[in-house]
């Protein structure tokens, strides 16, 4: 990756106009992963990032999956209507 530049790796919808972008971006030599939400501007068909989000080194990448993997399981123990435990 070259100076600055930024490669989409992943996006899902949020909510009407909005979703969540997952890229990784270069910046000052190091190789960062960027969690944001971005949104659409009425009248546009561009998406333009908030600042709501991770910014963390990619070498955390694989701790982040482990805390996902995690949460995915803990959510398909919780049965709607029921408090977690």
């Amino acid at each position: 990756m070259e100076e600055q530049e930024t490669r989409l790796i992943y996006s899902f919808p949020r909510q009407p106009g909005e979703e969540v972008q997952i890229a990784l971006r270069k910046y000052h030599g190091r190789v960062y992963v960027d969690m944001r939400i971005w949104y659409q501007a009425k009248n546009e068909s561009q998406f333009r990032p908030t600042k709501k989000g991770l910014f963390f080194l990619a070498d955390h990448a694989t701790e982040l999956k482990k805390g996902i993997d995690r949460l995915a399981k803990a959510t398909e123990q919780i049965k709607p209507g029921e408090p977690m435990e």
